[in-house]
């Protein structure tokens, strides 16, 4: 029988009065020594042992990594080093130096290719949320090596016994021969023969994805069991007593798109091991959840559940919660941390989805407060924060951004229990209404799960194959064909930046991008560009040396003047011209140091010399929307106070820019815009200089993003005196107005709140401004019109019905108008409510109107 409605959702008024902290219970438990290492020295460990092997410590990358589009989340400790495994990775990046490395990296398993979420809770070693040890040689050492330090490590420094570890190996197959260097390697170790395991290209051929680096690798597998016999039988078979450890992968083939594999011309080493499951074993445990890092959390929820069992370890519904709401609660402090809010989209709602998945758990099956996960959150912080040091400095920020998110949550529940008990009422039959039920969930968030506790508490039937095929047809329904782009899209691959680097295509040297001044008259001149055609790739992704006047390419060339695609703004256009025609440039782009153009219209061959020329009013366009965002994340900061860039677009005199912090109010907004429409008049310089990363990144005033990757010598860009409220100082490499009047007119035509936490703003400068401005004026007139109309009818004392019914009607359109007007924000609601209150004020005069005819009607009679 399922919980009755009174404690699932009546926690809101009767929420434990508690201050988030950790209770006297748990604050005696965390005191008290673990046996072996703790998950803190067990992390530092591995990391001072590949230090003193002259690895360099590179920190964890956030868990969403801005510049990647094809991860949902880090997965994996390499993922920060994919640019490097590809070849692609920018000469300047800081990594690009880089040989040896270690780090332990923040990874999320849940959504995409790896996702572990269905497993949370089941078992007692898979998380949302886990801690990858990782090493890697990038062409400095290979397998040799690599299996000496791990079993090193293992061994003497960990010391766990030799003879509680399995081995295994790639065994070959048709095209790859048996990995027998990796094998000999761990005999010669002194490992012994029968604990060596071959394995297949599943368990042991390690490959990115359909194409790229791969090769095979080795795992390092323990053995939880006292039994004395040789468990190899049991290695890679699921059992819950051999579990595997580590993963040492030799990147040594490159797989091509037809499958075939051809060995690289340096070889990599890229290993990871799970801290969660090296703690279990490092502290004698069995389990991950009975580690340091869970069983404070676990220990809490004991002490706040107090009508629930205790945790017993077991397979138990309420075991599970306790394990799913443990590990749910580190997630979605790591992902808050990062700046990753619950919301409706893509990674926010994936984080959406596990808080309602915990807090659902908590309640049915632990019968926990609302606000439990709130009471959990320092406990993660504090377990966590002293490596991931921003936890701590955002610790207030993150709690009340899973609490609000809680909170709204117990608002839908609610909602929608008031909408299934009005149903129970109204029904006839036995059959829960489906289009009740695709109410409650689409439109309130109702949880099906719940859904159908809640039909079944009742004795109702519910057909879930006809909710199942509506859903079906509103996604399809959802679905927009997206349309086909004049210009096609050529997949620039790996494979073809390698041959352009073997060959000898140098990078691109693009500071010509920078190369642009103001006259005095405030146009702005940008110079043509002679250089020479490196490389031509057609439309087949295949290198060329010659090209056709009618179809479409992707060139490089020694130099440029283009900017291409970076930081949310677009690319230049333009064109590329010689005596062999002009080429219309119609997308830039960066790969790896060489800036490819991409377009149409010429017969170039390579080795031909041709002039650059960009499209002078794009270009301008984006120069001043980009400074515009610049004195705009300014003036949210100066305005609102804690909040942090989330995104941004920056195109031609047009700007959105989505920052996380508390919703902006209507007084916000004018602020906001009058702080950036001050700093535009004082017409403020706009500078840059270059930085070393390490110095930048050590300078408070400087604004960076948490989330991208920088090259060792960055960009700084300010605009204005830092004496003065007016200073705004970024890391960017885009290209700005040298002076902020440049901008020239600026409007704020949207804020659309996405979330408690995350907002985006759609702004205009210059031209598109203007005639946004203009579009207000005229708008305003109406409105006046419209006003002058309903002021007369209200003073009136002769007017009928109907007249006022015509006037409330022009009010009616004109609101609409406005509301779909793209104008400024600011205007529009302050319009908006001068309209809604003539219109209530005439519905008034209607009522009464008719209540005096009504007493007049009485009195005849």
């Amino acid at each position: 029988m399922s919980l009755p409605c009174e404690l699932l959702f009546g926690f809101a008024g009767k929420v434990m009065q508690r201050n988030t902290r950790i209770s006297s219970r748990v604050r005696a438990y965390v005191g008290q020594p673990f046996v072996g290492l703790s998950s803190f020295e067990i992390r530092d460990k591995f990391i001072k042992f590949y230090k003193t092997h002259d690895h360099q410590f590179i920190p964890s990358s956030a868990v969403r990594i801005s510049s990647d589009d094809s991860l949902m989340f880090v997965n994996a400790g390499m993922n920060q080093f994919k640019p490097k495994f590809l070849g692609i990775n920018d000469p300047n990046d800081r990594l690009e130096r880089v040989k040896r490395a270690v780090n332990s990296q923040k990874c999320i398993r849940v959504g995409g290719k790896h996702n572990d979420l269905d497993d949370v809770g089941k078992d007692t070693t898979h998380h949302t949320f886990f801690e990858m040890l990782g090493s890697w040689s990038f062409g400095c050492y290979f397998k040799k090596e690599a299996c000496e330090m791990s079993l090193n490590l293992l061994t003497q420094r960990y010391g766990l016994p030799v003879d509680k570890l399995y081995f295994t190996y790639f065994a070959g197959n048709a095209h790859v021969p048996a990995d027998t260097m990796t094998r000999d390697t761990w005999r010669s170790l002194g490992v012994q023969e029968n604990k060596i395991i071959p394995f297949g290209l599943e368990e042991n051929f390690w490959e990115m994805g359909n194409t790229g680096p791969c090769g095979p690798c080795t795992e390092i597998h323990y053995n939880f069991s006292n039994v004395c016999r040789n468990v190899s039988d049991l290695v890679n078979q699921g059992h819950p007593d051999v579990v595997e450890i580590w993963n040492l992968v030799f990147m040594q083939f490159n797989r091509l798109y037809d499958g075939s594999l051809v060995k690289l011309p340096t070889h990599h080493v890229d290993t990871g091991m799970g801290l969660e499951r090296l703690a279990a074993i490092l502290q004698g445990k069995h389990s991950n959840y009975d580690t340091d890092l869970f069983l404070p959390l676990i220990k809490e929820i004991e002490d706040v559940c107090t009508d629930c069992p205790r945790y017993t370890g077991g397979h138990s519904s309420v075991d599970q919660a306790y394990r799913t709401v443990a590990d749910h609660a580190r997630m979605l402090v790591i992902s808050a941390g990062d700046k990753i809010y619950p919301g409706n989209t893509n990674q926010e709602l994936i984080v959406r989805q596990v808080l309602r998945r915990a807090y659902l758990r908590s309640k049915l099956h632990l019968k926990a407060p609302d606000n439990l996960l709130k009471l959990l959150c320092p406990l993660v912080i504090s377990s966590l924060g002293n490596h991931f040091e921003g936890l701590q400095k955002d610790k207030d920020l993150i709690i009340d951004v899973i609490d609000r998110d809680v909170m709204s949550f117990v608002e839908t529940l609610s909602k929608g229990e008031q909408i299934f008990n009005s149903t129970l009422l109204r029904m006839e039959g036995k059959t829960f209404p489906v289009e009740t039920a695709l109410l409650m969930h689409n439109h309130y968030g109702y949880p099906l799960e719940l859904l159908k506790v809640d039909i079944s508490r009742e004795q109702l039937e519910f057909d879930a194959k006809r909710f199942e095929r509506y859903q079906e047809l509103r996604k399809q329904s959802k679905m927009t064909t997206v349309k086909q782009e004049s210009t096609k899209k050529i997949e620039i691959t790996s494979n073809v930046l390698q041959s352009l680097k073997t060959t000898g295509v140098p990078v691109t040297n693009c500071e010509a991008k920078y190369d642009y001044g103001r006259l005095e008259n405030g146009n702005y001149t940008f110079p043509s560009l002679q250089t020479e055609l490196l490389a031509v790739i057609d439309e087949d992704g295949v290198i060329v040396t010659e090209m056709h006047v009618d179809k479409y390419y992707a060139l490089v060339f020694r130099d440029t003047c283009f900017y291409h695609t970076d930081g949310g703004q677009i690319s230049d256009t333009g064109t590329i011209n010689s005596d062999r025609g002009n080429f219309k440039v119609t997308e830039v782009s960066s790969y790896g140091g060489l800036i490819i153009h991409f377009g149409s219209g010429a017969d170039f061959k390579v080795g031909d010399i041709a002039s650059m020329h960009i499209d002078r009013d794009r270009r301008l366009g984006c120069m001043r929307a980009h400074t515009a965002t610049h004195l705009l994340n300014h003036a949210i900061r100066e305005v609102i106070g804690n909040t942090s860039q989330n995104g941004s677009l920056v195109s031609q005199d047009e700007l959105r820019f989505t920052f996380l912090g508390p919703t902006p109010t209507h007084k916000n907004l004018q602020d906001i815009l009058s702080l950036i429409r001050q700093n535009i008049a004082a017409n403020l310089p706009v500078k840059d200089h270059r930085k070393l990363l390490e110095v930048a990144s050590n300078d408070r005033n400087i604004r960076k993003l948490d989330d991208m990757i920088y090259t060792d010598t960055v960009r700084v860009v300010s605009i204005g005196s830092s004496t003065q409220n007016n200073h705004s100082v970024e890391l960017c490499g885009g290209t700005h107005v040298l002076q902020t009047l440049d901008i020239g007119d600026f409007e704020m035509t949207s804020s659309k709140s996405q979330g408690k936490h995350k907002t985006t703003v759609r702004c205009f400068t210059a031209s598109k401004a203007k005639e946004s401005i203009k579009r207000l004026l005229k708008l305003k007139s109406q409105v006046e019109v419209n006003l002058r109309k309903a002021s007369n009818i209200l003073a009136s004392p002769s007017a009928t019905i109907d007249e006022i019914f015509t006037v409330k009607r022009e009010i009616g359109r004109t609101n609409s108008e406005v509301n779909h007007a793209v104008i400024s924000v600011i205007a529009k609601a302050e319009l908006k409510e001068k309209l809604r209150k003539h219109s209530q004020m005439l519905s008034t005069k209607i009522r009464k109107i008719r209540i005096d005819s009504f007493q007049d009607d009485s009195t005849k009679v």
